[in-house]
């Protein structure tokens, strides 16, 4: 189930991407994917595409992008959720 929503979550993670059309898709209830990906992962669904935005926005960033330009590339509306994300985030 985990393998199957990181799949799925990889190939769209700069979509809107429901937590239901995930759980659908590894044909199980949102309760139980959050469950089974969280035991696998340590994150849930919703953080595990965060991660990869952040991922993705880092390297178009490094690669010339603007932060603007990365965070809508990677799916987030603007700049300042990217900005906040990163801030959260340890050093």
């Amino acid at each position: 189930t985990a393998h199957r929503a990181q799949d799925h979550i990889e190939a769209r993670f700069a979509s809107p991407l429901p937590l239901a059309e995930i759980a659908s898709k590894c044909g199980v209830s949102e309760r139980t994917l959050t469950r089974k990906f969280t035991e696998a992962t340590g994150v849930t669904p919703l953080r595990y595409q965060q991660l990869l935005r952040l991922e993705r926005a880092g390297h178009l960033t490094s690669h010339g992008a603007t932060v603007e330009t990365a965070a809508r590339t990677v799916g987030f509306q603007d700049a300042r959720m990217l900005r906040r994300l990163r801030a959260r985030e340890p050093a």
